[in-house]
């Protein structure tokens, strides 16, 4: 007789118990992969994310007016130059160039650059000289801070709103709306065309870093963006997700520029990231 083939069912019980053994260990091992994987992936977009904000931060403060970066707790303030160039401080051989006169209010005056093409227009926005940034128990001082109000409109280191560019080759013409007798002369006779004023808040509550633009330079510096004139400014956030942040603002002396020290943490369930920036600021007027 033919003896009959195939798996007994002990040795069917066997296979199925290994195999499944060894699917719960293949199981266990792709799954902390896969978990390493996420996790390396959403540390990776708090950092782009981190950075990305800082590095846009830290371009704000590098064209800022010298001496305008103030901080308040997690407010971070600057005016951002538009333009800038040399004034004319003294006439021409021939006479009939247009020089800044410190003496009195001027209307208008020549740069000594090609500042706009002759297709490009400027208008709007306030020109400042030698900003110095003074403040005299914590208050801008009037005639030394640009963020100094003026209602009386003494000479200062920042004109009235209104100002236009045109060009006129190498060396084009500035007009002041209102004319202003600025308060102090620039040694390096810088002057700059600016247009408002920047806020960055790092909203740890709300887990948000939100820049605000465009607002008009006000003398106390703005610290709730419920308020104007943060409320009614261009915002855009910038990053989510911030768990913490610090801001700080130390100013500089004849041995070291003035320095922005930038710290922020972005957190993802368990996931979190610190990155931290110090950007440096020649405060030179």
């Amino acid at each position: 007789m033919r003896r009959s083939t195939g798996f007994t069912l002990i040795e069917l019980i066997v296979v199925i118990t290994v195999a499944g053994i060894i699917a719960v260990m293949m199981s266990v091992l792709v799954g902390r992969q896969m978990s390493g994987y996420v996790q390396l992936q959403q540390r990776a977009q708090l950092v782009q994310m981190a950075d990305s904000a800082l590095q846009k931060i830290a371009l704000d403060i590098h064209r800022a007016v010298p001496n305008s970066v103030r901080v308040n707790g997690n407010y971070l303030e600057l005016v951002p130059v538009v333009l800038a160039a040399p004034y004319r401080s003294e006439e021409d051989a021939s006479g009939t160039s247009d020089k800044l006169d410190f003496s009195t209010a001027d209307a208008s005056f020549d740069v000594l650059a090609d500042m706009i093409s002759s297709s490009q227009a400027f208008s709007g926005g306030q020109v400042v000289v030698y900003n110095l940034g003074l403040t005299n128990g914590g208050a801008p001082v009037l005639g030394a801070n640009l963020y100094a109000s003026n209602p009386s409109a003494q000479a200062h280191v920042i004109s009235s709103p209104g100002v236009s560019v045109t060009n006129n080759g190498a060396q084009d013409v500035v007009s002041l709306d209102t004319a202003h007798q600025f308060s102090q002369r620039s040694p390096n006779q810088k002057m700059y065309l600016v247009n408002g004023a920047i806020t960055y808040h790092c909203d740890a509550a709300n887990g948000t870093l939100i820049r605000y633009g465009n607002y008009a330079i006000q003398e106390s510096q703005p610290t709730n963006a419920g308020a104007s004139p943060l409320s009614s400014a261009a915002d855009a956030t910038l990053a989510n997700q911030v768990s913490n942040c610090v801001l700080r603002y130390s100013s500089g002396s004849l041995a070291r520029n003035a320095v922005v020290s930038l710290q922020l943490t972005l957190s993802d369930g368990e996931q979190s990231t610190t990155l931290m920036k110090q950007v440096q600021i020649n405060n030179v007027p």
